[in-house]
């Protein structure tokens, strides 16, 4: 398998940050956007109803150390990497 293989995830947190940037609040930032990167990819399966993304989703390792993130929404998937990174943190307007 392809050890190569990254997959970005990037979503917003349903609550707002509660001690933002100086930087978000003076540009009136109101979201937070997060995104990650997986890496080392075993499996991965995507299905989509909708072009209105809306979805649950978790972040947790399964019993064999893999961390697994499952979206369930609008938007279906199971990404399972080796490996995984918190690539940046944002604030925007929504």
């Amino acid at each position: 398998m392809n050890k190569l293989r990254i997959v970005a995830v990037k979503f917003d947190m349903p609550f707002y940050a509660e001690r933002p940037p100086k930087k978000w609040v003076e540009l009136g930032d109101n979201t937070v956007a997060v995104r990650i990167d997986l890496s080392a990819i075993q499996e991965i399966t995507l299905s989509s109803r909708s072009f209105d993304y809306r979805a649950s989703i978790e972040i947790f390792k399964d019993e064999t150390d893999l961390i697994v993130v499952k979206i369930t929404g609008t938007v279906n998937a199971l990404i399972k990497a080796e490996s995984g990174f918190i690539q940046s943190v944002t604030g925007y307007f929504n």
